[in-house]
């Protein structure tokens, strides 16, 4: 069997089988398909040498929560919102704000 060389750039020759964790599956079904239950939240972390650049996000369909590790918070409408400009922590808070804030922060918690 003849042997196949490297491209280079450290990528397997082409015809070679890839062991299972470097196989890649489509997700295109999960996007597609209206029967999948979505999240109803979603939360990121975002890790870096300054507090004020570091912290965590959790957003649901409405509303994302921005917690720095400076202390400081961010919280954002996205539906009236979706470039992120107008920080509602600023101001005075809504009932309806404030219970969405109240619900992001309990799950948080959990």
């Amino acid at each position: 069997m003849a042997c196949k060389k490297d491209d280079g750039n450290n990528n397997p020759p082409t015809g070679t089988d890839l062991p299972t964790y470097q196989d890649s599956r489509s997700f295109k079904s999960k996007l597609n398909d209206s029967d999948q239950i979505g999240r109803t939240y979603n939360y990121v972390e975002v890790l870096d040498d300054q507090p004020n650049k570091s912290g965590y996000t959790i957003r649901n369909q409405q509303y994302k929560l921005l917690q720095l590790d400076n202390g400081q918070q961010r919280f954002y409408e996205l539906l009236n919102d979706p470039y992120e400009q107008t920080n509602l922590m600023m101001g005075t808070l809504s009932s309806t704000e404030e219970t969405a804030l109240q619900a992001l922060v309990n799950e948080l918690a959990k």
